[in-house]
């Protein structure tokens, strides 16, 4: 996620080489601020201090910056299981992550009802510091919206059969947020759409088309746990869909809507462009995009329209 207090990026979970582990589902976390360079700073190590707290082992998982308490936030879709660190608590749970202390803290919520999901379903979550809720696409037979209303500590479950998308599993599809334009986006790969959730109206308000030249990943195992990646650039107010297939994450080209006007581009990838994780940076006015790269690269996109 983008840490707007410090202008920088903050990753955790997923799976890497590391000096300890079997590279599966990693607890750290780390910073890079762009500004500055493409050096990660380890902001948290393997094991927290004896008597501490960490998340077990999170690879899938909601991972979301709460800017009101300036905390991240993580949640389960998949947790890999414990680390065994001596004398630390590490459960398949949710967990705050205070950025002033660089320390795991257990969740001040309850667990939500039904669950929070696992791993082929609902593991992406946005978080909106107008309502102060942390909102999740959530599969239960049909589309709903989870939402943990993060000031009073109590959880939301809301069915949405709006536009045809009840039974459009968007759950395992990364949503943005549009908090000035009070919307959530996310991509139906069966409608082969966009659909807008309305925060204040608390439904789907919109399905938009896709552009000309996208395509519905497919993989190795039939498209059916392939994510699509979507993030929203606050300054030029365009959403940015980098679509790649398979497992190997080759970006194929670039889908770009712009909320406002509605209209729709697209534009072709260059070569050797891969990755599986996309946030935007507003400091520096990039989208990042990374993971997947057997050249252990990073990208930078920054969308500025045409003179």
């Amino acid at each position: 996620f983008y840490d707007s207090k410090r202008g920088r990026m903050v990753l955790t979970g997923g799976d890497y080489p590391y000096t300890r582990g079997d590279g599966n589902a990693l607890q750290l976390v780390w910073a890079i601020d762009l500004a500055k360079g493409s050096k990660w700073e380890l902001l948290h190590g393997w094991c927290s201090p004896p008597g501490g707290v960490q998340p077990a082992r999170p690879d899938n998982v909601t991972w979301v910056y709460d800017s009101k308490r300036d905390q991240g936030i993580i949640m389960p879709a998949y947790y890999f299981g414990p680390a065994r660190c001596p004398d630390v608590s590490e459960a398949k749970d949710g967990y705050v992550y205070d950025l002033a202390s660089n320390t795991w803290q257990s969740a001040t919520w309850p667990r939500p009802t039904p669950a929070y999901g696992g791993d082929i379903h609902n593991h992406w979550g946005v978080y909106d510091p107008v309502s102060d809720g942390v909102y999740r696409f959530y599969w239960r037979g049909s589309l709903n919206m989870q939402v943990l209303e993060r000031g009073a500590n109590r959880w939301e479950f809301i069915p949405l059969r709006g536009s045809g998308v009840g039974g459009t599993d968007a759950s395992n599809d990364q949503s943005a947020i549009d908090p000035q334009g009070r919307s959530i986006y996310v991509i139906s790969r069966k409608l082969k759409a966009m659909i807008r959730y309305s925060i204040s109206k608390k439904e789907v308000a919109e399905t938009i088309p896709m552009p000309a030249g996208w395509s519905a990943p497919s993989s190795e195992f039939g498209g059916g746990d392939m994510e699509t990646y979507l993030a929203f650039d606050s300054i030029n107010r365009v959403l940015l869909n980098p679509v790649t297939h398979n497992y190997g994450g080759k970006l194929l080209g670039v889908g770009i809507y712009h909320v406002d006007t509605k209209k729709c581009e697209w534009e072709g990838a260059p070569e050797g462009v891969s990755g599986n994780t996309l946030a935007f940076d507003a400091t520096n006015n990039v989208f990042m995009f990374f993971g997947r790269s057997a050249s252990r690269h990073f990208w930078l996109y920054r969308y500025r329209a045409a003179p």
